[in-house]
């Protein structure tokens, strides 16, 4: 079995400007089809590693079990050495930003490392069910209650990044996922900060021409691509919050309509009125007024972070913590 080497301890006070790197950026995007590296990753020290959950352009996701415990894991590895290199920082920024968050909405990092093949990984909680995404294929538009519910979640699960600087970049219903918790009441987890914004880093991974997240749930002011964006200026810290304001939105928009968003020409052209027309349609005015603010071009225009977002959404006469169901799932799926 390959032996794997801890990284520092003290990966908290890592210099990201400091990283080789930095200084080792491409100037331009990789051709990714051209990028070859073995679905199945080599074995790593206390772990048996078994099917694989996810794969892509970045890396990939298997299933683990810890030999000392008999418990299952899931391990994500980033591609092997080859790959542009600054896609290892990025990987240890995921590192560094889920080490810093503790929210019980967000996935457990639990161990991290390089093996002898030079892959770098990191051991998560193994989360059963499904994501948002898979949900509403299974069972279509959800519930006002049940959404109003896993958008709480979300929220204290991102908020609790915002309030320490960071930002998502990522947020849609395939980074969501849903789980029951010990009371059989949904438990949502938000996964795959890949593409985090750690506090105050001027300096930017992003390549030029490259858009942060995914398509149709960026927001517009990422759409004129890296340093430039639709804002007129460079982006500042508060920018990257509203944007993951903004993703929050989108997938309240998907769970209560069942649609994907319009495309980014629809809401250039119309601005948020093809998301108001499907939300009007499915959901209380006060819901739409607050999805409403989420979903503005403008970042200015909307909640300034997840915890003014989470704040509001609240049903008139209520309070906070929203209501939960236990959810019935209709396939299996993993980070």
């Amino acid at each position: 079995m390959a032996q794997s080497k801890l990284i520092s301890p003290d990966l908290p006070t890592l210099q990201v400007t400091d990283h080789p790197a930095v200084s080792a950026r491409p100037t331009a995007l990789p051709n990714m089809a051209s990028i070859a590296y073995p679905a199945q990753p080599s074995e790593i020290e206390r772990y048996r590693l078994g099917r694989v959950i996810n794969a892509g352009g970045m890396g990939v996701v298997v299933e683990g079990v810890e030999e000392a415990t008999e418990r299952r894991v899931a391990v994500k590895f980033l591609a092997p050495r080859g790959f542009y290199r600054h896609a290892r920082l990025r990987f240890w920024r995921e590192v560094f930003a889920l080490r810093s968050l503790a929210h019980p909405n967000t996935v457990r990092i639990e161990d991290w490392g390089v093996s002898t093949d030079d892959r770098p990984f990191l051991v998560m909680e193994y989360l059963d069910g499904l994501s948002l995404q898979q949900l509403v294929e299974c069972e279509g538009p959800q519930s006002v209650k049940r959404v109003l519910g896993m958008l709480q979640q979300v929220c204290g699960s991102i908020g609790e990044a915002h309030a320490l600087g960071m930002a998502h970049r990522d947020l849609k219903p395939g980074n969501v996922m849903l789980t029951i918790d010990e009371h059989g009441h949904d438990l949502a987890k938000v996964i795959d900060f890949g593409l985090v914004k750690l506090p105050a880093t001027a300096d930017s991974l992003t390549i030029a021409g490259e858009v942060m997240g995914t398509p149709g749930y960026t927001p517009p002011e990422s759409w004129g691509g890296a340093g430039a964006s639709s804002l007129g200026r460079a982006p500042r810290q508060n920018d990257y919050a509203r944007g993951d304001v903004y993703g929050i939105g989108l997938i309240g928009y998907h769970l209560l309509t069942g649609e994907q968003p319009p495309e980014p020409e629809e809401l250039l052209e119309r601005g948020n009125a093809p998301l108001l027309d499907g939300l009007r349609q499915c959901a209380p005015e006060w819901l739409v007024r607050v999805l409403k603010r989420c979903l503005y071009g403008n970042p200015s225009r909307r909640f300034p972070d997840a915890q003014a977002l989470l704040a509001a959404l609240v049903p008139p006469g209520r309070s906070l913590p929203g209501w939960r169901r236990a959810t019935s799932f209709c396939g299996d799926a993993l980070l």
